[in-house]
């Protein structure tokens, strides 16, 4: 009877283990496809920004090519510079997002497996006090059957003397 119970307890506890790890997998799954998304909708809003720049350069006239001073070049570079940075920056902060989802999910997942191995040790626990009880019935019904015998016997040699 104890060992069923045992037996029932630990089947539940792995049935509960492999839910929550299919829950943490369907919850990778949607945070990868979040991510994807997030990675998606960057990609968009600079291919969008890319694009309007194209056009405001195709909307104005278009002026005569001139010998460009060296100031109007470094402006031209810091321009490209920061507009670099800008996107560095952004995915830099993507990346950012997705390391900070990633180690969430890890540190959720080690806490269930945590918490599932302390139920599994508890359960293993329990078992060592359920044999010891065994042990220990097992024991004082040996020593009760020792005494019946010997009071059977004395009784038999109390008849035997008379």
């Amino acid at each position: 009877m104890l060992l069923e119970e045992i037996l029932e307890k630990e089947k539940e506890a792995k049935l509960m283990f492999e839910d929550k790890m299919k829950d943490a997998d369907d919850k990778e799954a949607k945070n990868k496809l979040s991510a994807q998304e997030m990675r998606q909708k960057a990609m968009e809003r600079m291919s969008q920004k890319k694009k309007n720049n194209l056009e405001e350069d195709d909307i104005g006239p278009k002026k005569k090519k001139t010998r460009s001073s060296s100031q109007e070049l470094f402006e031209f570079f810091e321009e490209k510079m920061s507009k670099t940075q800008a996107y560095k920056k952004e995915k830099l902060q993507v990346k950012l997002k997705e390391q900070e989802a990633i180690d969430k999910r890890e540190k959720e997942r080690n806490e269930r497996f945590d918490k599932v191995l302390q139920q599994q040790n508890d359960i293993i626990a329990m078992m060592g006090q359920q044999q010891q009880q065994l042990q220990q019935l097992q024991t004082m019904f040996m020593a009760q059957q020792q005494q019946q015998t010997q009071a059977v016997m004395a009784i038999h040699g109390n008849n035997a003397k008379k």
